[in-house]
């Protein structure tokens, strides 16, 4: 009987430390992420190419409001990645910063 009240005692402190851990690492997440530049289509349409000039491989397109985060800069070329992994570059002046 003692050990059993002591297992439950120790299950049940596990799962407290396992959410607190949870919790903090979510926290920590949030974190990372916010601090992430984001952009946002600001054009009707934009051209997402392989590299950073129009001569370059069109990859995709995107559409205004689309979201994105930025992941390297060259002049005036933003390489950025969307939520399911394609990325490519797209102009400057077909997007607006989103500040965190």
């Amino acid at each position: 009987r003692r050990l059993r009240a002591f297992g439950r005692r120790w299950h049940r402190s596990c799962m407290l430390l396992s959410l607190l851990w949870l919790g903090s690492g979510s926290w920590a997440l949030v974190r990372l992420l916010s601090t992430v530049p984001l952009l946002v289509i600001a054009a009707e349409e934009a051209e997402v190419h392989s590299g950073t000039s129009y001569d370059t491989v069109l990859r995709f397109m995107l559409h205004a409001g689309s979201e994105a985060r930025i992941v390297d800069q060259k002049g005036n070329w933003l390489r950025i990645e969307l939520v399911d992994g394609k990325q490519g570059w797209v102009a400057r002046q077909d997007v607006a910063l989103v500040l965190p």
